[in-house]
């Protein structure tokens, strides 16, 4: 399985894609003529986009139990057991490192498409600095003083030869180039683009369009976000004929200052005249006077929004968000360990009161101890728990009970090292007990599904757990358990191993063990300590060469 990450970043495209196509569409229904509307509004589906992950809620899925305690035939409780079939033992290692390859090539095509793409942005604005510098000793425009008077803004507006079309950038300090060939246009025309131009300085357009050209280079892999990006764009400028028309009062002048420069490409970060793909569309508009009335336009606007909202609600089910520590079985085990003293309790009931009572009275019956810990953990006192468990290893020494259930409670706490601690030290009290080497067993052969893991790490848990295994069959020759859960590690181990050779040898050991298991089950009437039942015996299929 691909990484959170990755699977998260298409699970938003997929969203925005979703949110984009269904404002598209009732906008186009519900005909929304006036260009600051539309403008607005693209903006604001924009802006929901990019909101769409703090906006809506991380649904994690439910978490594969990687350990399960359950009660045997013989009412024992039984050691933890492998959550998935042993089949799968040899091939996760490899399924693991594919999913993993497929994730980091993913993830370093999207930073290198990114990087490559923030490049040019940084290129575009170094040579719009550039351009600056140049144009100083450029011919400024004589009519341009009148208009920035009569629209109350400033800029330096001037003539260069380095550009195609008309060119504005700058917060501060905003600059206007204008192409040389402007100057042998008629007086309306150049009136109509020097306008045209100081409505962007006075709007601070600019800065607009170097954010927006920002989120598409970070986002350059979403072509939803690309058309949308584009369409506010082409909204801004709507919005500007509409204001140059209205200060000129020359919708022909205007339409001819538009074709006059839309052969010409921009290739800087600003706001182009007149660009290519928007140009049908901006002359369509310019050449007629629409006309919407102020309750027509929220009337749409509110349904444009309401499709929108609902279409957001939608995608969010259908392709929900995930916690990385939720994420998926690959990201079991990768969440830090908790601790057990910052959980906040509930308080605590009327029969873990009595229970502590008794205990405090030096009681030595395991079972009230045990009943005690358990509702302490239950209502979210780990840490008293903890501490019951401790004392009554103090209050029944000899007793393994108290062992296993300590490394029980750390190991449902993420805390592995500490339960494997809990675990040999019950070994150092009774070496001669088979099924105390064989517990620890099973905690290391789950901890080999650990897929968060390197492979030297997980085989160094496997080869451990086939040395503890090894120790409770030098007690216990006969010991089926641990029979069967050194035929796993083998297997397991084999998954893990670079060497082909090696990997055969185990399989062969692996085979070899299994079938002394199935012997020693079908000859002895002595029942399994660890309750495994004779299906579980069946071999599983070999894993693939490394």
């Amino acid at each position: 399985m691909m990484s959170a990450a990755v699977l998260n970043l298409v699970a938003w495209s997929l969203q925005v894609a979703i949110l984009v196509a269904a404002a598209a569409l009732s906008a186009r229904l519900l005909h929304v003529d006036a260009a600051g509307a539309r403008y607005a509004l693209w903006r604001l589906v924009l802006a929901g986009c990019l909101a769409l992950p703090l906006l809506q809620p991380w649904q994690g899925r439910e978490p594969l139990r990687g350990m399960q305690l359950s009660v045997n035939e013989t009412g024992s409780t039984s050691s933890p057991l492998p959550a998935a079939r042993a089949g799968s033992a040899g091939s996760t290692p490899r399924a693991a490192v594919r999913s993993a390859s497929a994730a980091g090539a993913v993830a370093i095509t999207v930073v290198l498409g990114a990087a490559f793409r923030l490049a040019w942005l940084t290129t575009g604005l170094c040579r719009l600095r550039r351009l600056r510098h140049l144009s100083a000793a450029s011919r400024g425009v004589e009519l341009a003083g009148e208009l920035q008077t009569v629209m109350n803004v400033h800029a330096d507006v001037r003539l260069v030869t380095t550009v195609g079309q008309p060119v504005t950038f700058g917060l501060r300090r905003p600059v206007v180039l204008l192409p040389a060939s402007l100057a042998r246009h008629p007086v309306e025309i150049q009136r109509a683009v020097v306008v045209h131009e100081l409505w962007h300085v006075r709007r601070r357009d600019w800065a607009w369009v170097v954010a927006e050209e920002a989120v598409r280079s970070v986002l350059w892999f979403n072509p939803a976000l690309w058309w949308l990006i584009s369409r506010v764009q082409s909204c801004r400028e709507e919005v500007v004929d509409e204001l140059t028309v209205l200060v000129t009062n020359g919708r022909r002048s205007y339409l001819q200052a538009l074709l006059a420069f839309a052969e010409a490409p921009l290739t800087f970060p600003a706001t182009p005249f007149a660009a290519r793909r928007h140009l049908f569309t901006r002359m369509l508009l310019v050449s007629k006077e629409a006309s919407m009335s102020s309750t027509r336009i929220v009337g749409s606007c509110a349904g444009v929004l309401l499709v929108v909202t609902c279409a957001a609600a939608y995608a969010a089910s259908a392709f929900p968000l995930t916690p990385a520590a939720t994420a998926g079985p690959a990201t079991q085990g990768q969440m830090p360990p908790r601790d057990l003293r910052r959980n906040e309790p509930r308080p605590a009931t009327a029969r873990e009161v009595r229970l502590q009572a008794t205990v405090k009275a030096g009681s030595a019956d395991p079972a009230a101890w045990l009943e005690l810990a358990t509702l302490q953990e239950q209502r979210g006192a780990t840490a008293e728990a903890e501490s019951t468990l401790i004392g009554m290893r103090a209050a029944t020494p000899g007793s393994r009970q108290s062992y296993d259930a300590l490394a029980r409670l750390y190991s449902r706490n993420n805390q592995f090292d500490r339960a494997i601690g809990v675990l040999e030290e019950a070994i150092a009290l009774a070496p001669s007990d088979p099924s105390g080497h064989q517990v620890l067993v099973t905690f290391l052969a789950e901890k080999t599904r650990d897929l968060s893991l390197t492979s030297a790490e997980r085989l160094a848990y496997a080869r451990k757990g086939i040395a503890g295994a090894d120790s409770a069959l030098a007690v216990d020759p006969y010991f089926v358990d641990a029979l069967v859960y050194k035929s796993l590690l083998l297997r397991t181990q084999a998954g893990l191993e670079p060497d082909r050779s090696a990997q055969q040898r185990l399989l062969r050991e692996a085979e070899a063990v299994r079938s002394q298991a199935l012997a020693l089950r079908s000859t002895s009437p002595r029942p399994a300590s660890s309750g495994r039942r004779s299906d579980d015996l069946q071999p599983p299929p070999p894993p693939p060469p490394p």
